[in-house]
């Protein structure tokens, strides 16, 4: 669960972001989360935060679209999106995008970092043949 403190004027909203936000904002946008997260990371997707704000407002303020509105409206879209990855990645426990690309990947059984058992070249051994069945065709 991804939780932060938003500050709107004088107000103050405290976004949650879980199951139940997930199920919210992909209710409104008719997207997945991945692809809202997607969309928010890549660019100015308003359906997106728009849908992700919302999700992240209900636990504790059951905050109406057209109120949704009016904060990203008085906000702007650059704080809104400043706001959401963070809350995104906390919540999902991900980094947030751009950070630590060169990690290394996580250690296979064999331990080379390649997942699972490889040949040098990094392809993954074949597996026997299987049989054709032999079926006549007619």
């Amino acid at each position: 669960m991804g939780e932060t403190v938003m500050v709107d004027g004088e107000a103050e909203y405290t976004l949650v972001f879980d199951v139940p936000a997930a199920i919210f904002a992909e209710g409104v946008c008719r997207k997945t989360t991945d692809e809202m997260i997607g969309d928010i990371e890549a660019g100015w997707s308003f359906t997106s935060m728009r849908a992700v704000l919302y999700g992240a407002l209900q636990a504790k303020h059951q905050t109406p679209l057209p109120q949704v509105d009016g904060i990203i409206q008085r906000q702007g879209p650059a704080a809104i999106k400043a706001v959401l990855i963070p809350l995104l990645a906390n919540c999902f426990g991900l980094e947030p995008a751009g950070k630590d690309d060169d990690a290394d990947p996580p250690k296979g059984e064999d331990g080379d970092g390649t997942g699972s058992a490889s040949s040098p070249s990094g392809a993954k051994p074949g597996s026997s043949r299987k049989a054709s069945g032999h079926k006549p065709r007619g």
